[in-house]
């Protein structure tokens, strides 16, 4: 019961990411997020105010599935929140399950409120470019970058208008079905590979297998968020150097979407309702696999992760310091070369599209000459 407790959110998220697939581009990212943000703020007070387990499951189904459509556009943080369980240890009276369940009402209002100041479509905005690159906007690589922005954006719609579902099967240049996999694949890993075990019963673990008391238990999953918090901002300092492809062996962390799935917010839900999906699967078999095997339970993690570093050394590619545009051409390239066939960017495309009249009407003159 533990397990399935824990586990409902994770189901609810997952139903949410499912759901963003289908939506996500009709709302948009702004509108997607305060949605999932005002139905994550229901669950919350719904969780808050429990005084049945039924209503509490049904609490955390309802955040779960806002928290899914939020995950889906937007990434979030609780680290703070391990610091408040472990204050709330000295408070003997309901509040000190009802505040920390019901705070997370807090981040999902004011992430819902700073949505609303948010541009629908931020990389296509020169202000956001021009802050990327810390120069002004009329800055020649402010706007040559905003010239490749748009040809390739042009680029994906034309090839929508003649798409649909089918094509993620489709073995053609984008390699949607590839791309996407891999994708979802970083996802899965991340989740099976034991991460999940720790963060969510790291405090249960501890004090009953490790004879830990419960303070005690609470700093070290307290400990543990902030360690990942620390490392993981480490990582931006190194990870385009060092590698994706590298990182990605150790830490499981990238992506890797065609810019027209991950556009319409397709790629991202597949991928972040993959995380959710799994997460549910092992936190509903840690409390009674932990209780049957004990350690061996963990063996299983160790050989996974070993497993995991080989498959993303073998299958993964390389995306460090390249853009979305980039990592696009990347994927066409290497389709074309494996057919033989000359790749021509998007960029190249439009320039000999407008070079091609010019070069007729010269010739039309030479003629008549």
């Amino acid at each position: 019961m533990l397990g399935q407790i824990s586990a409902t959110f994770d189901l609810g998220s997952f139903a949410g990411c499912i759901v963003a697939c289908f939506v996500g581009e009709r709302l948009g990212r702004r509108k997607t997020i305060i949605l999932g943000s005002s139905i994550l703020i229901v669950g919350g007070v719904r969780q808050a105010a429990a005084f049945q387990l039924a209503q509490l499951i049904f609490g955390r189904l309802v955040a779960g599935f806002g928290n899914g459509l939020i995950t889906s556009t937007f990434p979030v943080l609780a680290c703070l929140c391990a610091w408040i369980n472990f204050c709330m240890r000295f408070v003997n009276s309901s509040f000190g399950w009802r505040f920390p369940v019901g705070l997370q009402c807090l981040f999902a209002i004011v992430g819902g409120g700073m949505a609303s100041w948010l541009p629908e479509s931020p990389r296509e905005a020169d202000h956001v470019i021009s802050l990327l690159l810390r120069k002004p906007i009329e800055d020649t690589d402010v706007q040559i970058m905003k010239n490749d922005i748009v040809v390739n954006v042009e680029h994906e719609q034309e090839i929508e208008r003649n798409s649909s579902w089918k094509d993620l099967f489709r073995n053609d240049e984008t390699q949607n079905l590839r791309r996407i996999t891999l994708g979802a694949l970083t996802q899965l890993f991340q989740q099976v590979g034991g991460i999940k075990v720790i963060n969510y019963y790291m405090g249960y673990i501890v004090q009953n297998y490790a004879g830990f008391d419960r303070g005690q238990s609470l700093i070290l999953a307290a400990g543990n968020l902030m360690n990942q918090a620390f490392y993981t901002s480490v990582a931006f300092a190194f990870i385009d150097s060092f590698g994706r492809k590298k990182t990605l062996s150790y830490s499981y962390i990238g992506q890797a979407f065609p810019l027209r799935w991950n556009a319409d917010s397709f790629g991202s839900a597949v991928s972040t309702a993959t995380t959710w999906l799994f997460n549910y699967i092992v936190v509903v078999i840690t409390p009674a696999a932990a209780s049957s095997i004990g350690y061996r339970y963990y063996i299983i993690y160790t050989v996974l992760n070993i497993v995991f570093a080989v498959v993303c050394y073998l299958f993964f590619v390389e995306t460090a310091r390249l853009s979305l545009e980039e990592i696009d051409q990347m994927f066409a390239r290497e389709f074309h070369e494996r057919r033989g066939e000359t790749y021509e960017t998007p960029n190249e495309a439009a320039f000999t599209a407008k070079k091609t009249p010019e070069a007729i009407h010269f010739e039309n003159v030479d003629e008549k000459v």
